[in-house]
């Protein structure tokens, strides 16, 4: 039974591992040039349509026979889902078709190509239509006749080539979300050791190299001056918001002093103190947010990409554990709205900041590491900041919690159930914050981001 088990992962492993026409990306043609459609520069003559025709429907075998070795894997990663070998067989397979899955920001590069180059055919075709209108003579209009019917046969297979990269484009999105959800329970890296250092070493000079920095800066200038509208109201936007930081931090204390007031208190004081503190925490966030959203676009080099997802993601987080040290601020929400005492403020307060810090740089690093498919950074430099960004919230949680100096201390009862208990709470917190530790140093993930992307769906 074994033998036979381990025969079949071992033949749906080679079926994985079989060379194809789509082992990259790109369809591309049997020279190896990107397929690119002549509809735009052709001339008026019926053998240009002709030509392009056929080039379109080159395209379309060739995206069919990626999009057949797609389902083909879908169908043997099945097969091995519903087999009873082990975990780490299955773990080895599925891990072999992940990374053969296409990358689904080509694909969709090359839909969005696809739909250019039938928009522009179709524009041509309307202009073939007005020349047939104002023709002079009969001999021009029969001429003008042929071409438009080359020419309806070239735009029907530029449709025919778009309807099957969009196709393709859905069974791989399909084929990497069933992955990624199978893959969430099994080891699917081996654990980070000192061999791994040099790949981190790597990920990091990667990540910092002046070429890649050099693409981005020129690809900001691009993407705001293409969009300068947009771009400017971004910058007069956060531009207030740094101006306004003063005025903002004076008028908490001017609300907190109108509360318990039976003249003046009111609940808006509290709805005023929310935006206050919500207006404090914007500027840095989001200009982070602001510079991944004009980085991104599957149009520019895939670094360019990456960095745009690390930019988005430590904005987010920025702005989220930014929120929450404003909120702890004195006379702000927490002070003097929802009545914290002082000693939890200030132990919230004081921990955000380094944790702030520290979970913004892991999830840059962690984003752009996830987004850049490569598994030499995913799953050594990405994997290491994503250790240092749990552990560091295991710590901050450790730190928070301690029942005599943490954000409990004044509310615990020295004689109640939760005090005369809390070594063994306590310590039940520390021996989660060890497993995970633990847990994330043998490694038994392969990509964070996705794996909690998963857990999430």
């Amino acid at each position: 039974m074994l033998h036979t088990t381990a025969s079949r992962l071992l033949l749906i492993l080679i079926a994985l591992a079989l060379p194809c026409t789509a082992a990259s990306s790109a369809v591309q043609l049997p020279d190896g040039q990107d397929l690119e459609s002549p509809t735009s520069t052709a001339s008026a003559e019926p053998e240009r349509h002709n030509s392009a025709k056929q080039e379109a429907e080159t395209v379309k075998r060739a995206i069919d026979a990626r999009n057949e070795q797609v389902l083909a894997n879908l169908d043997a990663v099945r097969e091995v889902i519903k087999s009873k070998a082990s975990g780490s067989e299955v773990g080895d397979v599925l891990r072999e078709a992940r990374q053969r899955a296409p990358v689904l920001a080509d694909l969709e590069n090359n839909v969005r190509l696809r739909e250019r180059l039938l928009a522009e055919a179709r524009v041509q075709k309307v202009r073939l239509l007005e020349r047939q209108r104002f023709a002079e003579n009969l001999d021009e209009q029969r001429e003008l006749a042929q071409q438009l019917e080359a020419h309806e046969d070239s735009v029907q297979a530029l449709v025919d080539a778009l309807e099957s990269a969009k196709q393709l484009a859905v069974n791989s999105q399909e084929l990497i979300e069933y992955l990624d959800g199978h893959l969430l329970w099994l080891r699917s890296a081996d654990p980070m050791g000192a061999s791994g250092l040099s790949d981190v070493a790597q990920g990091a000079a990667w990540l910092v190299r002046p070429q890649s920095w050099s693409k981005v800066w020129s690809t900001l200038q691009t993407r705001a001056t293409d969009h300068s509208f947009l771009t400017t109201l971004a910058a007069l936007a956060l531009l207030t918001l740094i101006a306004v930081r003063n005025r903002v931090r004076k008028s908490l204390p001017e609300l907190a002093s109108a509360v318990g007031r039976v003249s003046t208190d009111s609940f808006m004081l509290t709805v005023r103190a929310l935006i206050d503190t919500l207006l404090l925490s914007l500027p840095m966030p989001m200009a982070l947010i602001a510079v991944g959203v004009l980085l991104d676009s599957n149009e520019h080099a895939a670094s360019v990409r990456s960095i745009s997802r690390g930019f988005l993601a430590a904005g987010s987080v920025y702005l989220l554990l930014d929120f929450a040290r404003q909120l702890c601020r004195n006379n702000g929400l927490a002070d003097v709205h929802f009545r914290w005492n002082e000693r939890a403020r200030k132990v919230l307060r004081s921990n955000l900041r380094w944790l702030t810090i520290l979970e913004v740089v892991s999830a840059f690093v962690v984003a752009t590491c996830d987004a850049s498919e490569l598994d030499l950074y995913r799953l050594n430099l990405g994997r290491l900041a994503f250790i240092a960004g749990t552990l560091g919230l295991s710590g901050f949680l450790m730190v928070v919690f301690r029942p005599s100096t943490g954000v409990l201390a004044e509310l615990l009862a020295r004689e109640g159930l939760v005090w005369r208990l809390r070594k063994l709470w306590y310590a039940a917190l520390v021996a989660v914050h060890r497993s995970v530790s633990q847990s994330l140093q043998r490694s038994a993930s392969t990509t964070p981001l996705r794996r909690c992307r998963a857990a999430s769906s």
